[in-house]
């Protein structure tokens, strides 16, 4: 029954935030949501929504709650052209930042991609609290993956392939920054 009542309390905070989920079924999870954030208010919204995995390990007694980020086409193909110490700066000040932060991560420079994990406990009396941690969990791990963005801009924005990166597709020279890039 508690499983059924910490399910049910996410998908009506999800509800409740109005961000998009779907619930899935894995045999070794109790359960298993994507939801995505930041929520749309309507469908001309320029923001782009992406894609979180909430997720309780069977017989646990904590929920995880995960993101995963391939860089783009554009950034792979920036991050390939600049030398290898260079790039591995950029790895080492993010993994830095995700110790700072307190998050379980796991970056993979190889392919380019890496993904933040956190862990969340609740007590069968605490439900009423659990949309608060959820809330600070989204935002903390929204926050890790803005960081990135602002640290690759700055890294390689400030460098000797400012050129570069103007000439590449996708990539803006203006400073119009918002919470939800």
């Amino acid at each position: 029954m508690e499983n059924i009542d910490i399910k049910e309390c996410i998908i009506r905070f999800l509800n409740e935030e109005n961000l998009n989920h779907e619930i899935k079924k894995e045999p070794e999870l109790d359960f298993i949501i994507n939801f995505k954030y930041p929520p749309k208010i309507n469908t001309e919204d320029r923001i782009k929504e992406k894609t979180f995995v909430i997720y309780k390990p069977t017989g646990k007694d904590y929920l995880i709650m995960s993101f995963a980020v391939q860089f783009s086409k554009e950034h792979v193909i920036f991050l390939n052209s600049i030398s290898e110490e260079a790039k591995m700066l950029y790895f080492l000040e993010l993994r830095k930042y995700f110790l700072l932060k307190d998050v379980f991560y796991a970056i993979s420079p190889k392919e380019m991609r890496y993904e933040i994990n956190e862990k969340l406990y609740w007590h069968a009396s605490d439900l009423n609290t659990l949309k608060i941690k959820l809330h600070k969990c989204i935002k903390k791990i929204y926050n890790c993956y803005i960081f990135s963005n602002v640290l690759f801009t700055e890294m390689f924005l400030s460098s000797e392939n400012q050129q570069e990166i103007k000439k590449a597709k996708g990539f803006s020279s203006s400073l119009d920054y918002s919470l939800y890039i």
